[in-house]
């Protein structure tokens, strides 16, 4: 059962909020937990101070305050973050955070290695540094910046040709799919879609 779906709750966005295990991924982490973890407050697992930039320093424990302690499974979190809707119009929460699980899974070892205080191989250090990488690489900040990129890419395909072309050919239907699809490509979802791993 979905607990909470983005968007205004159509039938399309629920249907899309499950995956195969019935509870879709809503719940993004822009930093991993596991990541977070090297920040917990001593003495108390499982909590970490945050602060917000461009907010005032008035330190405390609850919300409202700046910083504040926070559960590192409600840190960072920002739902349906990496959330894409797709072509059909079906909302897919999971594309984005599957991938992220797998280049996580990866450095767990790593990270269990790091914190015994044990050396690390050639191939430990790689898996860190991509690790590392993939946090720079999933920010939020950075798929904005992308965006313009994705843009002009698109831009650069002449689909409104292709669409004339199929008109002019008497094929109405994929005339119609060609400039819809252009539409989609050139809006927020498409250019999320496209930054999206496939």
């Amino acid at each position: 059962m979905v607990t909470a779906v983005r968007g205004n709750g159509s039938d399309n966005e629920v249907a899309s909020a499950l995956n195969a295990g019935g509870q879709s991924k809503i719940r993004h982490h822009v930093l991993p937990q596991r990541y977070l973890r090297g920040f917990e407050i001593p003495g108390l697992p499982h909590f970490v101070w945050v602060f917000t930039r461009d907010e005032s320093y008035r330190p405390g424990r609850k919300r409202g305050w700046n910083p504040r302690r926070i559960g590192i499974r409600s840190a960072s979190v920002e739902p349906g973050g990496y959330a894409i809707t797709k072509p059909d119009g079906l909302v897919d929460h999971d594309t984005f955070e599957n991938v992220f699980e797998k280049i996580e899974k990866r450095a767990n070892h790593v990270w269990r290695m790091l914190d015994e205080r044990r050396q690390l191989t050639l191939c430990e250090k790689q898996s860190l540094a991509a690790y590392i990488i993939h946090l720079l690489k999933r920010m939020p900040r950075r798929l904005n910046e992308a965006r313009p990129l994705f843009k002009r890419i698109v831009e650069s395909f002449p689909l409104e040709k292709a669409a004339v072309s199929f008109a002019e050919q008497g094929n109405f239907a994929a005339a119609m799919k060609v400039y819809a699809a252009a539409d989609y490509l050139k809006a927020d979802a498409g250019q999320k879609f496209l930054g999206s791993p496939q």
